[in-house]
């Protein structure tokens, strides 16, 4: 399976992630979407929409990081917690990646993506600022149900919304303010499979961050 992507994708980085939380080999391919390698047509052969992560496994391909994250735990990792099979929990699992998708992740892009210069700015920035930090206060206060989200095993929900967060720490935001969301995340982050995804992130943040302080946004 191939997985193309982007460091600074939080969806790319959860499908990265993914694999080898999973144990799956997999080749990495970076494409440069700051150079536009995505709209190549033999990119867009794969995915017409153009975007990170891709996933091509032979003729089969598929771009959205929530399926993706599924399709790996279906295919290579059918027995792993990583997305468990009993329905309650995988009910459970796929509730919060929809909730990152539609919630969490939605409420990054429209209240930080703006000025990071990923998007074009809103009306109302504070009003999209506000509603990010009420789902993080929503999470901290009804989402973490133990050591992980879901209990004592952690998720690909729990891949997905780390990475989601990882995106606050170009602005040099923190989560002290929400010390359930603050517990978990570290937990999260010193796993060594996290870390070395990091890794490939940290390079583009401190590009992003010299723009933004030139910029005189951070």
């Amino acid at each position: 399976m191939e997985l193309f992507s982007h460091p600074i994708s939080p969806p790319a980085r959860a499908c990265e992630a993914t694999f080898k939380f999973a144990k799956v080999d997999f080749k990495l391919t970076d494409l440069d979407l700051f150079a536009g390698e995505q709209n190549k047509p033999e990119f867009l052969a794969i995915n017409p929409a153009h975007c990170v992560p891709t996933l091509k496994d032979g003729d089969f391909s598929i771009w959205e990081s929530r399926a993706i994250m599924q399709y790996i735990c279906n295919k290579c990792a059918p027995d792993s917690s990583l997305y468990p099979k009993e329905p309650q929990a995988r009910a459970q699992v796929d509730f919060l990646l929809n909730w990152d998708l539609g919630d969490l992740y939605a409420s990054i892009m429209k209240s930080l993506y703006p000025t990071l210069g990923f998007r074009p700015m809103p009306a109302d920035l504070e009003a999209e600022k506000k509603n990010y930090q009420a789902k993080l206060q929503f999470m901290n206060d009804h989402l973490i149900k133990g050591k992980f989200l879901t209990g004592d095993n952690m998720t690909i929900a729990d891949i997905s919304i780390a990475a989601s967060l990882s995106m606050p720490s170009l602005m040099n935001q923190t989560f002290e303010a929400y010390p359930k969301v603050d517990a978990w995340l570290k937990t999260m982050n010193a796993f060594p499979e996290m870390q070395a995804v990091d890794a490939r992130f940290q390079p583009a943040r401190a590009q992003i961050q010299e723009k933004l302080k030139k910029e005189g946004k951070l």
